[in-house]
């Protein structure tokens, strides 16, 4: 299966590669980073001619299909870990075999390039847990069941906006609490489940980004809940940074799904040290 990191999960996130690609080692599934591959370009916003902003995630979902040519890879599978790359790639994806005015746009855009088959299959490493891996496979290996633990989830909006693209109903998404219920946690409902971070809005207008951190922050706190689990970087960065200006330091810390997985099935090998150490604390106070 072929890997588009993105620039973010290289980062600021490289807990959140490092749990997320030996987990799926763990369960055979091999991993193929793409020799080549650029910034996805951020969302491309919802105005009307977005074709030029289409551009960078195309010329990445070229660079996948050559690469899965070359490697004679059958499935076509793009895996990301980042839900704005997801959003981003898939997007243009569905954008550009849907609409032909796009596409030839793009191809003009993209004379030095192949010609897109429109074969690349954008997947986000959650739906490879659900739908490849299955969570039957997932509880098999648990050996440090997350008993007591109370979460709350963040999907943030990437992952569930627009419903072309989502991989779970947007109103009321269930696959990551799915998860943590066979990880053993307790899942508390809140209003924040699917909202946005306000996300690159930290560039420009920071303090509404730190007000929403602070929302989120204390309706989570209030609701009793120890950490809150998301699978988008942006959400975990905004949130962290959020804590550190409202409470000068981080009350409630951020967690990747896939670094609760690595622990409840004890590969702590895919656990950055200082992240392993603040989940056990955290669970030996649950």
């Amino acid at each position: 299966m072929l890997y588009y990191p993105g620039c973010t999960v290289k980062a600021t996130a490289i807990e959140y590669e490092k749990s997320a690609l030996g987990i799926l080692k763990e369960f055979g599934i091999n991993v193929i980073e793409l020799e080549r591959w650029i910034c996805c370009g951020i969302y491309h916003g919802l105005t009307v001619d977005t074709a030029y902003q289409t551009v960078a995630p195309m010329r990445n979902l070229i660079w996948a299909q050559n690469q899965a040519e070359k490697l004679s890879i059958d499935n076509n599978y793009l895996l990301t870990l980042c839900s704005m790359c997801y959003n981003t790639l898939k997007s243009a994806h569905l954008r550009y075999i849907n609409d032909e005015n796009i596409a030839k746009r793009i191809k003009a855009f993209l004379n030095d390039e192949s010609l897109y088959k429109g074969n690349i299959k954008v997947i986000h490493f959650i739906q490879i847990l659900n739908e490849i891996i299955g969570y039957d496979k997932i509880k098999e290996k648990l050996v440090n069941p997350l008993k007591g633990l109370k979460v709350v989830p963040l999907y943030g909006c990437m992952l569930l906006r627009p419903n072309e693209i989502a991989i779970d109903n947007p109103e009321n998404p269930q696959i990551m609490q799915n998860l943590l219920h066979i990880l053993g946690a307790e899942t508390i409902n809140y209003p924040y489940v699917n909202q946005c971070c306000l996300s690159y809005l930290v560039t420009k207008r920071p303090y509404l980004v730190w007000k929403r951190a602070d929302d989120i922050t204390n309706s989570a706190l209030d609701k009793g809940a120890k950490l809150i689990v998301t699978t988008c970087p942006l959400c975990a960065y905004n949130l962290t940074e959020g804590q550190k200006k409202s409470f000068g330091s981080v009350k409630l810390p951020i967690f990747y799904e896939s670094e609760l997985i690595a622990y409840a099935i004890g590969k702590y090998e895919y656990l950055k040290k200082d992240r392993l150490n603040m989940l056990e604390n955290i669970l030996k106070g649950v």
